[in-house]
């Protein structure tokens, strides 16, 4: 595969004074990430170090310069342990908000990955206990209630209400099937797209937890609902809209990125 990386790149690794063995480091680590053939970042070959300090360089450079990040990428510069997979994907959205590809705790768009209680920060399991209803203010996007803020570090976190709603107004959507999965393709105005599968919504009864509306995806919106229900996204065969679901419920959390770390 024949490996492109700007010269301008190049020129700002000099001017930034590294040395020769730093320059060269960089300069291979740099070079590595860059694909002909989807211009997204691969760094399976590259040391720990050598993404390190190619990671300490990205905060300078500007998005002409970078084409894409890698998932390990993300990972390191959160310091934090991320799902393998999870991309940021660019639809071409007015306020350029990044949606991941998968839900948090899938490791691919078609898999259902974890399930979460609103405001919780810890999948739900059958051994959870009792949901207890808190004031959790207006959002809790990017808080301490934010699941993908907790798992895949700061730069990720549960989408707003507004983010969602510029998700539908921009997205045409399209009920497909994937591996046997059906879902919602979202499609942006740019030709890119994201698929949300229907990964139902659990309930936690005395008898363990019970997954129904398997034909519908339902995934968090940061914003609370009342005193005991948050906003979501829900999609089916129909339509993908925004409506509302007991905070009680576990539902899917399809992450945003905060910063413009990527574009896929």
């Amino acid at each position: 595969m024949k490996i492109l990386y700007d010269d301008i790149v190049e020129k700002r690794l000099h001017i930034m004074g590294l040395s020769q063995e730093e320059f060269d480091t960089i300069k291979l680590a740099l070079a590595r990430m860059y694909s002909s053939t989807d211009r997204t970042a691969h760094m399976a070959d590259l040391s720990e170090a050598e993404c390190r300090k190619a990671i300490n360089m990205w905060s300078d450079f500007s998005q002409s310069e970078i084409s894409a990040v890698s998932l390990s990428t993300v990972r390191m510069m959160n310091t934090e342990e991320i799902p393998s997979g999870i991309v940021a994907v660019d639809l071409g959205l007015p306020s350029g908000t990044k949606w991941a590809d998968c839900n948090l705790g899938a490791e691919s768009p078609e898999q259902y990955g974890d399930y979460f209680r609103f405001g919780e920060t810890t999948a739900l399991t059958k051994d959870a206990e009792g949901y207890k209803i808190m004031n959790l203010g207006n959002d809790i996007a990017g808080t301490e209630y934010d699941a993908a803020t907790a798992i895949m570090g700061e730069n990720w976190r549960i989408p707003t209400f507004k983010q969602v709603n510029e998700l539908l107004n921009n997205c045409s959507a399209q009920w497909q099937t994937r591996e046997g999965i059906n879902g919602m393709c979202l499609t942006g105005k740019n030709g890119k797209s994201i698929f949300i599968p229907s990964a139902g919504r659990l309930k936690k009864t005395i008898n363990g937890l019970f997954n129904n509306e398997k034909d519908k995806g339902f995934c968090w919106i940061s914003s609370p609902c009342g005193n005991d229900a948050a906003f979501i996204l829900s999609i089916g065969q129909e339509k993908a809209e925004w409506t509302n679901s007991p905070r009680a419920d576990g539902l899917s959390i399809r992450p945003v990125l905060k910063r413009h770390l990527t574009v896929v």
